[in-house]
């Protein structure tokens, strides 16, 4: 039998570079990540000293802070409340943060501060608008005094270095939350007679010493001078007081004599005198 010739495979082998060009190849690729990594290193440190030198520079020192809007309170009073302090870096403190900590004042409704130069910072303020007292009864403990604002927000307690003369709300119990479903008093209504009664020409809210809340009979305004007492309900203010007008003109112009008037029915107003009229 034919013996099958067997066939050589011939491998071909890559030579290999000389030692010292594959040496300088590798110190080649090493020395460029070498170089990359020193340049993000220095990068980093230089980034890192200027913000130091930015911190402590003393061409960024506040020299200056202003307050616009103060009314009631002081810009002392409210500087200390933002957390910023002349001499302090102009960087090192977040304006979001200080504005939040200045509307943390109860007489502070809205706050922004601003950097406005190099070493200077703004704060801009509104304060809230009073609008009258509120007595809050507690049963069995002394009654509370409290400030409400022109949106109907009951934000402080009363003093007398406040020395605010307003209307004072009363019947009111802690912890009610007002109603505004018809018959029952609500502290809606309350801000609506309110409201009414500042943009009224005429009798209006300086004409007012008290007005109270009762869940039966609705609001009953007294007024100042007088203290005549006026039933008003809880709506309708403008054909109630209008009805008012009438009666005050048709006397001459004063309540002088009269007691009370319940204004809920305008068409039929009943006029309580005084016992001692002549």
């Amino acid at each position: 039998m034919a013996v099958k010739p067997r066939t050589i495979r011939r491998v071909n082998r890559r030579v290999r570079p000389p030692f010292l060009s594959r040496a300088r190849a590798f110190m080649g690729r090493r020395g460029r990540m070498i170089l990359v990594a020193a340049g993000v290193s220095a990068a980093g440190i230089g980034g890192y000293m200027g913000y130091c030198e930015l911190m402590t520079s003393p061409y960024l020192a506040v020299t200056g802070i202003t307050v616009d809007g103060a009314k009631r309170l002081s810009e002392d009073e409210i500087i200390a409340e933002s957390g910023i302090e002349e001499g302090c870096n102009l960087f090192s403190f977040s304006a979001g943060d200080a504005a939040e900590a200045v509307k943390r004042l109860a007489w502070v409704v809205q706050a922004q501060v601003r950097r406005t130069g190099l070493d200077t910072v703004r704060i801009e303020i509104k304060e809230r608008e009073p609008v009258a007292l509120v007595r809050f009864e507690r049963p069995g403990a002394p009654d509370r005094l409290r400030i409400m604002d022109s949106a109907g927000v009951v934000f402080a307690e009363y003093s007398h270095e406040d020395a605010l003369d307003l209307p004072v709300v009363t019947g009111v119990i802690e912890g009610w939350e007002g109603r505004d479903d018809g018959g029952e008093w609500s502290a809606p209504a309350v801000m609506r007679l309110i409201a009414f009664l500042k943009q009224r020409k005429g009798f209006n809210i300086n004409d007012v010493s008290e007005i109270h809340a009762d869940g039966v009979f609705g609001l009953t305004v007294y007024t100042l001078n007088d203290g005549v007492r006026l039933n008003v309900g809880t709506g309708g203010f403008e054909e109630k007081f209008a009805a008012f007008d009438r009666i005050v003109a048709s006397r001459g112009g004063t309540l002088s004599g009269i007691e009370a008037m319940d204004l809920i029915n305008p068409g039929e107003v009943v006029v309580k005198f005084t016992t001692n009229m002549v």
